[in-house]
């Protein structure tokens, strides 16, 4: 019983160290009074700021016990906020935006949602599209910080425009423009708090509680000090050199040619959903570590252009086998099922995917050339049979 006891006694004392009770003693409502009287913040921002009872219980939530992960979350985006905000100072955007990523992804790369919005800034694939962000089996363009955010700027740019309130345009980049403009028209408001206030409304409860949560993110990030943040860990704004890859190529190969490491490279080009650069992407530009850039042309110019291994994706077809492909694409047998790590080639069913290994970017382009021409045939043959 007595050890017992001591371990209670201790787990107590180490919760204490930690400063967790110190955070209940934060007085919320004497912290935004204070604010208001000496900082007026409800007239520092380009939003509107309007502070009441939903912006109210979000602030409480991010300062008690979303307290550990909102510090986590800020010390990462110190990494990303030098390049959003010269972004958003291009777009002529609210300089509070940048705090979005925030409540959207935890400015992590590879968040992906339910709904399969992905990246920083949560892009849907069709919404992706129209802003420029390509996605397919090799690359996911919305995962790319620098990409997503241009994207994001200009969407969020041209929502505004449209809806003339950056709370509806807040509540449209989450739910979409259609719904707000569904809600205008039945509530016959624009009043973001009336529209969103309908227990059974158009907004779901995740838009309602969009805006409330953006605000308060922005009121405790612009007074960090003021809420008792103050173990937030800035991390350095991310830094690297830029090259162009002539087509794609084993990241494994480019990490050897900078003297770096797979996972660093990848680290820096999250958009990468595989080992390589995609394929015909000529020119390819990748980042790598920020000083490496004479090293890797100087190793990379080394390795011969035959020798370089590029790569292609091929869905079999009726008819089609291992032989039949290595003939096609004139790729030794063993390449392709070593590539592959096939135990039996003979087992291979139309509808599979399987990567060729090519040599050398000449031998690429002749072979793209040679694709372009059967899916033209291809195509022509379906309309004259129609």
């Amino acid at each position: 019983m007595y050890k017992l006891l001591l371990l209670i006694v201790l787990i107590i004392s180490l919760f204490g160290c930690t400063g967790i009770n110190n955070f209940s003693k934060i007085d919320v409502t004497a912290t935004l009074n204070d604010l208001r009287t000496n900082k007026n913040i409800d007239a520092s921002t380009h939003i509107p700021f309007v502070i009441n009872d939903r912006v109210y219980e979000y602030i409480k939530i991010y300062t008690g016990g979303g307290r550990k992960q909102l510090e986590k979350i800020v010390s990462r985006a110190y990494k990303y906020f030098p390049m959003i905000k010269q972004t958003f100072i291009q777009q002529e955007l609210p300089p509070e935006l940048v705090y979005l990523p925030i409540i959207e992804s935890g400015f992590t790369a590879e968040a992906y949602s339910p709904k399969s919005a992905s990246g920083p800034w949560q892009f849907m694939k069709g919404t992706a599209r129209m802003y420029g962000l390509h996605s397919d089996w090799w690359v996911d363009e919305r995962r790319s910080f620098e990409k997503s955010t241009e994207a994001a700027a200009k969407h969020l740019r041209d929502l505004y425009h449209w809806l003339k309130d950056w709370y509806l345009a807040l509540a449209a980049y989450n739910a979409g423009g259609g719904k707000v403009i569904k809600a205008i028209k039945k509530y016959k408001s624009r009043d973001f708090w009336k529209i969103s206030n309908k227990r059974w409304g158009i907004l779901r409860k995740e838009t309602s509680n969009y805006v409330p949560k953006f605000l308060s993110v922005v009121i405790i990030c612009e007074n960090l000090d003021n809420f008792g943040f103050t173990n937030i860990t800035k991390e350095e704004p991310m830094l690297y050199d830029v090259v162009e890859i002539p087509d794609a190529t084993d990241l494994k190969i480019i990490a050897q040619c900078c003297n770096s490491t797979y996972e660093e490279i990848k680290k820096l080009n999250p958009e990468l959903k595989r080992w390589a650069t995609p394929p015909r992407y000529f020119n390819y530009r990748l980042r790598i570590p920020y000083g490496t850039l004479q090293t890797f042309l100087q190793n990379f110019n080394n390795i011969a252009p035959e020798d370089r291994i590029t790569f292609r994706r091929h869905k079999i077809k009726q008819g089609e086998s291992i032989w039949s492909l290595a003939s096609k694409y004139k790729v030794p047998r063993k390449m392709i099922i070593e590539m592959n790590k096939l135990k039996n080639p003979s087992q291979i069913r139309i509808g599979d995917y399987i990567i060729i290994p090519i040599s050398g970017l000449d031998k690429a382009k002749e072979i793209d050339k040679m694709l372009n021409k059967e899916e033209i045939s291809h195509k022509s043959v379906k309309v004259n049979d129609y």
